[in-house]
C-alpha cells in the first residue's frame, strides 16, 4: 500500500511540477524587412543540438509546404505580431493548446490576441525594440531558457540609444550635438560655409541590411558639398535637440525625412516646431511593400494600403515632393538557402533629389533680385478665350503677384505699368497657344519677335540626354524630332512667353492638339509633344529658373503617363519638372486634383479662396456631389474599405439631381465620374455672382457679407466674427505663404475643402490636405463599424449567452485615414452612441 500510495505521489509532482522540455522547435516568423538581421543571427547561434530554431517570413509560408510543416511542429513560436498576416495565419492554422506563442511586438488587438494565447512579454520584446544580432540571440536563449532548458545562458538587452545622431565614419552614436559637431567639423569631408542638411530616420534604419541605404545618402550628399546631420528618435526630439539652436534658428537648410510618417503626423506640436524651423522637409519614402525591381515595373507605384503613412500622413506635417529613395531588395542565403531581404538606396532617385535639394537651398540663400521665376498659367486649349484657370481671375492675380515681387526686390525689365489691362493684353498678344488652324497668328507672333525661339537643333540635343523609355514613348506617339509640326516655325520651336527680366510669366503647353482636346489632359497613356517638352526644358536650361510657379488650377503635368505615385525619372512629370521647385497656387476645394498635383507634380500647393458665393438653390447639393465624388476617389487611391457604399451615394444624388438623364449615364466608373466633376464644375459659375477670386485679395462688402451668410447658414457652430477674420485673413496669407515659398520656407499645412461645407478650410494660403478629423466617422464609416459592432455582441450572445461586458478595440491613425473611422464607429456603436452629421458632414 505504500509503495502505491509513493508512485501515485511521484506521478502527481511530475505532473504539478513545472515542465522543461530538454530538445524542440522553435519558429521565429518576422517582417520580411527584418530576415536578413534574423538569418545572420541564427548562423552564429549557440544552443544545444536538440533544440532547432528556423525563421519564416509570410511569404515562405505561403509557398513553402516545408515552412508551414515545421511550424506545426514546433513547440515554441516567436512572432512579430505587428505583422497581421502572420497572426492570421497562426490562429487559423495553428493549435495554440499544444504551442507557445511569444509576441515580439505590440499589434492592433493586443488583448484579443491574449486572449487567445499569445505571450506578451516584456523583457522578451525589449530584446526586439534594441534590435542587433546580439539582442536577438539573447531573445532566443532566453525562450530556450523558459521552455526548454534551465541552463541555457543568456545575456541581458544590450540597450541602444532612444535618440541620437549616426554616421558612417564614427564608431559610436553621438547623443550631444555639440559633441557631433566638434567631431564633424575636424573630419577632411567638412565643408566649411556650405549647407547643413538633416536627416531624420527610425531607429531601425541602423540594423544590418537597413544602414547600407542611409549610409549610402549621407555618402551622396557628402559628395555633393552638403554637411549632414542624420538623427534618429522621437521626431519632436531630433528636431528640438538636433536642428535648432537654443535661440530656436535652424542649424540645417532642409530635411530629408524617412520618419514623420505615423503619430507626429498628426500631432500639432510637432507642426508648430516645424513653423519655427521654417525650412523645406523633404518626405523620403523606403519602399516595405514591393522591391525595388517590382516597383520599377509597378504602374501603380505605391500599392494602396501604403498610401496612407508614405504619402497621406506626412502631407499632415506639411512634407513635400514624396521620393522614393529606397526600398528592398531580394537576396539568397546560398549557404542556407534561405530568401531574405535588405532595403538599399535607389540610387537613380537619388540622383534626381540631390539637385532638388541643393536648388531649394538657393532659394533660401540668394537675394531676390538674382532669382529667376517662371510663372506659368493654365491655357487649356488655343485661342484667346481659353487662358484661365478654376474660379481664379488669372489676370489680376497676375497683378497682385508681381507688384508684391517687385517690391520683395525681384528684377523687371520693360513696362513698367503691371496692371491686369497691361498684363492681360501681353498675354492675349504674345503669351497663348497657336492652334494649327490658325497660321496667321503664328506668323505674327514671330514677326513681331516677342516670342522665344528655340532651334530644334538645340531641343535634339536636350531631347537625346532624356531617359530611353521616355524618349521611345514620345517618338512612338508624335514621331522624331526633325517630323514635329506643333508650333514649329523655320526650324525653330515656338514658345509663347512674355519676358519682364528675371520673371517670365507663359502658358504651360497645350497637351492635346485636334478637335477635342479637352479629352486628353487626364488621359493617362498621351506622352507629351515635342513643342511641350522643349518649353519645360527652355526653363531649365535657358531661362535657368530657380523656380516655377503653376497658377491656378490646374496644369497638365501632373496628368502625364507614369507611376500613379511614388514616381521615377523615366516618369514624364518628373523628366519635365526637372529639378525646379513648384509652386503651385490652388484652388481650396479642389484638394482631390491638388493631391494629384502634390503626389506626381511634386507641387507645393499654396491654396487660395473659392469666389464669393451668395445662398441658394442647388449650389449646396452639387458642391456636396463634387465633394462626394473626391471623397471616392480619395478612399479608392488608399484602398478604403468605404469605397463601395461611398459609389452607392453618388449614384443615389446623381439620380435625385437628374443628372444621369441630362448627362447620360447608365455605368459609374472611372470615366463618368469625371464626366459628372466636369460638368459640376462648368454649371458652379452660375452661383458666383460676384465673380472670381484674385489671389490674395480678401473678399469685401456685399461679397464678403453673403459669403460669411453662406457659411454660417451651413455651420451652425461657426461665428460670424470667425468666419470673418478666417475670410480676412485668407488674401494676406495667400500672397505673404507664396513669397516664403519662394524665399525656400515652409509651408504650414491645413484642411482643404469648399469653406462652406468646412469652415477649418480658412484662411487659406496653406498647404492643404485632405484629411478631416471633424468628419470621423463618416457615414459610410460608421455603417461599416456598426456591423462589427453587430458582429461582437452576435459572437458573445451565441458563445456565453450574454452581451459582452468588455471590448477592447485597438486605434491605429494610419486606419483611422484609410477608412475613415470603422473603428471609432465600432466603438460608438457599442457605447449606444450614435453620430449626428450636419450639413457639412
Amino acid at each position: 500500500m505504500r509503495k502505491i500510495l509513493f508512485f501515485y505521489l511521484f506521478i502527481l509532482s511530475i505532473i504539478l511540477l513545472p515542465t522543461t522540455l530538454l530538445g524542440g522547435q522553435i519558429s521565429f516568423l518576422a517582417c520580411d524587412s527584418d530576415t536578413y538581421l534574423i538569418n545572420n543571427a541564427l548562423k552564429s547561434l549557440r544552443l544545444p543540438k536538440e533544440i532547432q530554431v528556423r525563421y519564416f517570413s509570410s511569404e515562405d509560408i505561403k509557398k513553402e509546404r516545408a515552412s508551414r510543416d515545421f511550424i506545426a511542429a514546433s513547440e515554441v513560436v516567436i512572432v512579430d505580431v505587428m505583422i497581421k498576416e502572420l497572426t492570421e495565419y497562426l490562429s487559423n492554422e495553428t493549435d495554440f493548446r499544444r504551442k507557445r506563442f511569444y509576441a515580439i511586438r505590440g499589434s492592433r488587438d493586443d488583448e484579443g490576441l491574449k486572449r487567445k494565447g499569445f505571450i506578451f512579454d516584456p523583457d522578451i520584446k525589449e530584446y526586439f525594440k534594441n534590435l542587433s544580432t546580439a539582442n536577438i540571440q539573447n531573445m532566443i536563449y532566453r525562450v530556450a531558457n523558459i521552455e526548454f532548458d534551465k541552463k541555457i545562458p543568456y545575456s541581458e538587452v544590450k540597450k541602444l540609444p532612444s535618440i541620437g545622431i549616426y554616421h558612417p565614419d564614427s564608431r559610436e552614436l553621438f547623443t550631444e550635438i555639440e559633441n557631433y559637431l566638434t567631431w564633424y567639423k575636424c573630419r577632411k569631408r567638412y565643408a566649411s560655409g556650405n549647407p547643413w542638411t538633416g536627416m531624420i530616420f527610425y531607429s531601425s534604419s541602423l540594423i544590418e541590411g537597413q544602414v547600407e541605404r542611409i549610409n549610402y545618402l549621407i555618402e551622396r550628399l557628402e559628395d555633393e558639398g552638403f554637411n549632414v546631420i542624420a538623427a534618429f528618435g522621437k521626431d519632436i526630439e531630433v528636431i528640438n535637440r538636433f536642428f535648432m539652436d537654443k535661440n530656436k534658428k535652424s542649424r540645417v537648410a532642409l530635411i530629408v525625412a524617412f520618419s514623420l510618417k505615423f503619430y507626429s503626423a498628426l500631432n500639432d506640436q510637432v507642426r508648430t516646431t516645424l513653423k519655427e524651423l521654417n525650412i523645406p522637409i523633404i518626405n523620403a519614402i523606403n519602399l516595405y511593400n514591393n522591391t525595388i525591381t517590382e516597383w520599377e515595373k509597378d504602374p501603380i507605384g505605391i500599392q494602396p494600403m501604403e498610401v496612407v503613412w508614405t504619402l497621406a500622413n506626412p502631407e499632415i506635417s506639411g512634407l513635400i515632393e514624396p521620393s522614393p529613395l529606397s526600398g528592398k531588395v531580394r537576396l539568397l542565403d546560398r549557404e542556407t538557402g534561405k530568401v531574405m531581404f535588405v532595403h538599399r538606396p535607389i540610387k537613380e532617385n537619388i540622383e534626381l533629389l540631390i539637385p532638388r535639394l541643393k536648388k531649394w537651398v538657393q532659394l533660401k540663400k540668394k537675394k531676390n533680385k538674382q532669382k529667376k521665376v517662371a510663372i506659368l498659367y493654365y491655357n487649356h486649349s488655343q485661342g484667346k478665350q481659353n487662358v484661365g484657370a478654376s474660379y481664379l481671375n488669372v489676370f489680376k492675380s497676375l497683378e497682385m503677384i508681381l507688384k508684391r515681387m517687385r517690391k520683395e526686390g525681384y528684377s523687371f525689365e520693360g513696362t513698367k505699368d503691371l496692371s491686369d489691362d497691361i498684363i492681360k493684353d501681353l498675354v492675349l498678344k504674345y503669351g497663348r497657344n497657336i492652334g494649327s488652324w490658325a497660321p496667321g497668328e503664328l506668323k505674327k507672333m514671330v514677326r513681331e519677335d516677342r516670342i522665344i525661339k528655340l532651334p530644334v537643333r538645340t531641343y535634339q540635343q536636350w531631347f537625346a540626354g532624356l531617359p530611353e523609355k521616355f524618349r521611345k514613348n514620345v517618338i512612338k506617339q508624335w514621331g522624331k524630332v526633325e517630323d514635329s509640326t506643333i508650333m514649329i516655325k523655320d526650324k525653330d520651336f515656338i514658345i509663347p512667353a512674355i519676358y519682364l527680366g528675371n520673371v517670365v510669366i507663359m502658358p504651360e503647353p497645350t497637351r492635346g492638339w485636334g478637335d477635342d482636346p479637352m479629352k486628353l489632359y487626364h488621359s493617362p497613356t498621351l506622352y507629351p509633344h515635342h513643342q511641350y517638352i522643349a518649353a519645360y526644358l527652355w526653363i531649365k536650361y535657358v531661362f535657368k529658373a530657380d523656380a516655377m510657379i503653376h497658377l491656378g488650377t490646374h496644369a497638365t503635368h501632373e496628368w502625364l503617363p507614369g507611376k500613379q505615385a511614388g514616381l521615377s525619372p523615366t516618369c514624364p512629370p518628373e523628366v519635365l519638372v526637372t529639378d525646379i521647385p513648384n509652386i503651385y497656387p490652388y484652388i481650396v476645394d479642389d484638394v482631390g486634383e491638388g493631391i494629384q498635383a502634390k503626389r506626381r507634380g511634386r507641387g507645393v500647393i499654396i491654396d487660395h479662396l473659392i469666389p464669393p458665393v451668395k445662398e441658394g438653390g442647388l449650389y449646396h447639393e452639387y458642391s456636396r456631389l463634387y465633394d462626394m465624388i473626391n471623397s471616392y476617389n480619395r478612399s479608392i487611391a488608399v484602398g478604403s474599405k468605404t469605397a463601395a457604399d461611398k459609389l452607392k451615394k453618388i449614384e443615389d444624388m446623381v439620380t435625385k439631381l437628374g443628372l444621369d438623364r441630362d448627362l447620360g449615364i447608365a455605368r459609374y466608373n472611372h470615366d463618368s465620374l469625371e464626366k459628372i466633376e466636369h460638368y459640376l464644375l462648368e454649371i458652379r459659375e452660375n452661383f458666383m455672382p460676384y465673380g472670381l477670386h484674385t489671389f490674395g485679395v480678401s473678399p469685401d462688402g456685399e461679397a464678403l457679407e453673403d459669403t460669411i451668410k453662406a457659411i454660417v447658414m451651413r455651420n451652425k457652430q461657426a461665428k460670424e466674427k470667425d468666419v470673418n477674420k478666417g475670410l480676412m485673413d485668407s488674401g494676406p496669407r495667400e500672397i505673404d505663404h507664396l513669397i516664403k515659398a519662394l524665399n525656400g520656407g515652409y509651408i504650414p499645412s491645413g484642411e482643404g475643402n469648399d469653406p462652406i461645407r468646412n469652415i477649418s478650410a480658412i484662411p487659406t494660403g496653406k498647404n492643404f490636405y485632405g484629411y478631416n478629423p471633424d468628419k470621423i466617422p463618416s457615414p459610410a464609416a460608421w455603417n461599416l463599424g456598426k456591423e462589427a459592432a453587430e458582429q461582437i455582441i452576435q459572437k458573445s450572445l451565441k458563445e456565453k449567452e450574454r452581451y459582452p461586458e468588455k471590448v477592447a478595440v485597438v486605434l491605429w491613425a494610419t486606419e483611422t485615414i484609410r477608412n475613415e473611422g470603422i473603428n471609432e464607429s465600432t466603438v460608438l456603436y457599442l457605447m449606444g452612441l450614435k453620430p449626428v452629421w450636419d450639413k457639412s458632414g
